[in-house]
């Protein structure tokens, strides 16, 4: 999720990408269309390989405490080399994630659902008093509603920037811009909106408990 980021932000800027890291991004027909579109080259993947390679991820552990779920999250880093034409494990390291890292992470992953159209994603992660205001009309929705008027559409691209994250105690705001474009009963759109996510830590998870979108040119 992390590389395809930082690919998104080469086409935007104009720039080149090499790919030195084990994610398929050089080989994918999808990224190659969309770099030859723009006329920029993109070379490689798994570069690094030749001499060793970097693994990182990130880890959600549930587990039963009195009864009840208590989820932790932490960011591991794994260091690898190829000896006798087998990778091994030289090296790692790991630190706990912190809220504001892990709730970038979730508006990521907020997008990369609506891509995959994985509206599972939402059920597991929408409060069950979520609630929505549409960037587009306005209109109040309760969680199965969002969720409803998000399959109506099939999300072809959607990048988020300016994002900006505030914690205090059990609750959140994340603001920034998002630019989604795509297909929906109306036809195709291209919009970009400017958006308050609202979260809420309920036993050690944290849920979208509110989003509010304003449309900006």
């Amino acid at each position: 999720m992390a590389t395809k980021w930082y690919v998104e932000q080469c086409l935007e800027a104009g720039c080149a990408f090499v790919n030195c890291i084990p994610v398929f991004i050089g080989r994918e027909e999808y990224w190659q269309r969309r770099f030859l579109a723009k006329g920029l080259p993109i070379i490689g993947d798994d570069i690094k390989s030749q001499v060793g390679a970097t693994i990182t991820h990130r880890n959600v552990i549930t587990t039963m405490v009195d009864g009840k779920e208590k989820t932790t999250y932490s960011r591991s880093v794994h260091f690898l080399e190829k000896r006798s034409d087998r990778w091994q494990v030289v090296s790692n390291a790991g630190n706990p994630l912190g809220d504001s890292a892990l709730l970038l992470y979730m508006e990521r992953e907020w997008n990369d659902a609506e891509l995959a159209r994985d509206y599972a994603w939402h059920e597991r992660n929408y409060s069950d008093d979520f609630s929505g205001i549409s960037s587009r009309t306005g209109a109040l929705s309760t969680k199965s509603e969002d969720i409803a008027s998000s399959k109506k559409a099939t999300v072809t691209s959607a990048n988020l920037s300016d994002l900006d994250v505030r914690v205090e105690g059990d609750s959140a705001i994340v603001t920034g811009i998002n630019h989604v474009m795509g297909t929906d009963d109306k036809g195709a759109f291209d919009r970009k909106v400017r958006f308050t996510d609202t979260f809420v830590k309920r036993d050690g998870r944290w849920l979208v408990w509110a989003t509010q979108g304003t449309a900006i040119s």
